[in-house]
């Protein structure tokens, strides 16, 4: 039996990180949208909060969400939060006596002047119907996926969940990985010879 040994295979990263090869060499380096230290000592992979750098356009509101960020056009505003912006339409603000309608939330944002209903995280506002709907981050793009490789996603309301299917194993969010046997038989002298090779699913 033969058992060709991934570098990777006997290096263990802290959460959020994920083993590379570089320059043949296994390490552990941060997901993306992550830093810290990736072998999980001194507080491990922590997500960076791209909203202190306001990537979003004029009138957007900003939301940090684990290994990344998505922008958002306030309720009373319309436009693309990501490149034009977002512009003004009928005053409108929220508060504990007006509060938000259900999947949304209510925060001060002073391009407005006043408190605004944004969508919760895992919500994203719905272009034609102006109402917050449920983000399938199953399936919508994204700027990588939202699972890892060979991991099954699962959408869930406002969030989603990344599971190794049966007979695979280890972190879903970066990698499942899973073994598999190919046997390679040949008859001599009458007799049948087989090897069996051992290898990883990736």
């Amino acid at each position: 039996m033969f058992h060709f040994l991934d570098p990777c295979e006997t290096v263990f990263c802290g959460p959020n990180a994920q083993c590379m090869l570089i320059n043949n060499e296994a390490k552990c380096l941060c997901s993306t949208g992550y830093t810290g230290t990736p072998d999980g000592v001194g507080g491990g992979c922590v997500d960076i909060d791209e909203c202190v750098a306001n990537p979003c356009t004029s009138g957007a509101i900003c939301n940090n969400e684990p290994g990344g960020f998505s922008c958002e056009c306030p309720g009373g505003t319309s436009g693309d939060p990501y490149r034009e912006g977002c512009t003004k339409e009928l005053p409108f603000s929220c508060s504990k006596e007006k509060p938000c309608p259900g999947s949304e939330q209510c925060v001060r944002d002073e391009f407005v002047g006043s408190s605004v209903c944004i969508c919760q995280r895992g919500y994203t506002r719905d272009h034609e119907t102006g109402k917050c709907r449920d983000i399938n981050e199953c399936l919508e793009l994204r700027d990588k996926p939202a699972c890892g490789l060979n991991a099954v996603c699962r959408n869930l309301p406002g969030s989603y969940e990344c599971q190794c299917p049966p007979g695979f194993n280890g972190n879903p969010f970066a990698l499942c990985e899973g073994k598999s046997f190919v046997f390679s038989c040949k008859l001599y002298y009458h007799k049948l010879y087989c090897i069996v090779w051992l290898f990883k699913l990736c």
